[in-house]
């Protein structure tokens, strides 16, 4: 009888040992645990790490990178400085680094990657996020990544990222810069409840035609904290810098706009009742090339900025 009370006690035991997380390794050159990103993506388990080591990933199965509701981690080994992803994306053959729209949560996590070449086209939500698409309710973490020299086509949006359909993600020191948008956000895009966090980005030399060379955020209320939207460029209407519109209640804190040009409101473009706090932010040296709100700009509705600094715009 104590021998099979024993046993059973045992059995439980083994039965209540917690699941460990696996790590993997995936290098450029197809040798690493699995050939490509995607295949190790396949392979793992929620709660797994995929790393990559040095180099410049490119082609089927490091592109277009899905998690199909996994939260994983996906990962540089040394930083976005040894590490890049490659989307080798054009209008005629489009490719993004990775496309979360599975319902990933906060676990899943995108982290110190260089992601370069990417293209978004065809029908939105397809046309946005060049470098990055977030859709449908999914929630992921996207940090220390270098978005550098991402576009969309003609109308569309967030060329580095897009956040689409309530996707409250978490976006911290991320840089944005080169990007080039065929209608908005040069840099990153939040529409339609997309409550992020959005925390110490730097986003600067992003291109957008219509609006929003840096970003633009429609219908969705994050908190902006520690950003700057410096140099960005829009050719035909507002928001240089940022561009803010549609309902929606963005919070920035301490934030810089700088040298942003648009024809008006070239810091930060308001339009269509937004609900706008800056608290200590700084508006400076940016240029209204129509003559409207070189600092912010507000296209005939309500908004409300508190306890901002100005200078120069």
């Amino acid at each position: 009888m104590q021998r099979l009370t024993a046993g059973i006690v045992a059995t439980l035991g083994l039965l209540a040992s917690p699941v460990v997380a696996a790590e993997h390794s995936i290098r450029p050159d197809g040798l690493g645990d699995f050939a490509t990103i995607q295949a190790a993506v396949d392979s793992a388990t929620a709660g797994d790490t995929i790393f990559l080591e040095n180099g410049v990933f490119t082609g089927a199965g490091n592109r277009d990178v899905r998690f199909g509701g996994k939260d994983l981690v996906v990962k540089s080994r040394h930083g976005p400085g040894a590490c890049v992803i490659d989307c080798e994306g054009s209008s005629s053959d489009p490719h993004r680094a990775f496309r979360l729209d599975a319902g990933e949560t906060q676990a899943s996590r995108i982290e110190g990657i260089t992601i370069t070449g990417g293209f978004a086209e065809g029908p939105f939500p397809e046309s946005g996020g060049g470098g990055i698409l977030v859709a449908d309710g999914s929630h992921p973490t996207i940090s220390y990544c270098i978005f550098d020299g991402n576009q969309t086509g003609f109308e569309g949006f967030g060329a580095g990222l897009l956040a689409w359909n309530d996707c409250d993600i978490t976006l911290t020191d991320c840089t944005f810069v080169n990007g080039v948008s065929g209608w908005y956000g040069g840099g990153f895009v939040l529409r339609k409840f997309c409550d992020a966090v959005v925390a110490r980005c730097v986003v600067v030399d992003n291109y957008a035609l219509h609006a929003g060379g840096g970003a633009s955020i429609t219908n969705s209320n994050p908190v902006v904290t520690d950003c700057e939207f410096s140099r960005n460029w829009v050719t035909e209407a507002g928001g240089g810098g940022v561009l803010v519109k549609a309902w929606a209640e963005p919070t920035f804190v301490r934030c810089v706009f700088f040298g942003n040009i648009s024809w008006s409101g070239s810091g930060l473009g308001l339009g269509n009742e937004p609900h706008v706090t800056a608290i200590d932010c700084l508006f400076e040296a940016n240029v209204a090339e129509w003559g409207g709100g070189g600092g912010v700009g507000l296209d005939r509705d309500p908004c409300s900025i508190s306890f901002s600094r100005t200078a120069r715009s």
